[in-house]
């Protein structure tokens, strides 16, 4: 699902962030093909105004996706939860090293601190960790609340 923002959202988030001209163009640019792609295609779209609160929207989307999640697959072990943690917290380390890679972007993707998920596979746990991307490796256990 795409959460696509309003025109007046989207300005007002650019502009609270300091993007302009250019820039502000592209990601105007970009929504107009992803809204057009994502109805060409069928694919679930969510506009999204701000007059929701992030838990709100969360709970449209999960409403959306509610029969799906429900009929699984579901990690049943510890080690299949580890297993899916693991990859979520991969992903994110992938998209800032993959924005840091391109030519044009400064900075260290290893000092870059962002929220993983902890990696204990506790079926209740919901730490998060704030950490810099050079802290999870591949090879090595992730990051656990307990540690």
């Amino acid at each position: 699902m795409w959460l696509i923002p309003t025109p007046e959202l989207q300005r007002a988030r650019l502009a609270a962030q300091g993007t302009s001209g250019g820039a502000a163009r592209l990601y105007a640019l970009l929504e107009d093909v992803i809204a057009r792609e994502a109805a060409q295609h069928a694919v679930p779209t969510l506009l999204v105004d701000g007059a929701r609160s992030v838990e709100e929207t969360v709970a449209v989307v999960e409403g959306r996706f509610a029969d799906a999640i429900a009929a699984g697959p579901r990690a049943q072990t510890t080690d299949e939860r580890r297993a899916l943690l693991r990859e979520i917290n991969e992903a994110i380390v992938a998209q800032v090293r993959a924005y840091h890679d391109r030519p044009w972007a400064t900075g260290d993707a290893d000092a870059v601190v962002r929220t993983f998920v902890c990696e204990c596979g506790e079926a209740e746990c919901e730490v998060e960790l704030e950490l810099p991307v050079g802290a999870i490796r591949r090879s090595s256990a992730g990051p656990d609340h307990r540690r």
